[in-house]
């Protein structure tokens, strides 16, 4: 369980950085 959420919490702060750095261009 511990590292399913590791892993989703990776993934969304991917999701974000993805974002801003979008959002910056």
């Amino acid at each position: 369980m511990q590292r399913i959420n590791f892993y989703r919490n990776k993934v969304a702060i991917n999701v974000l950085a993805k974002d801003i750095a979008n959002a910056r261009e």
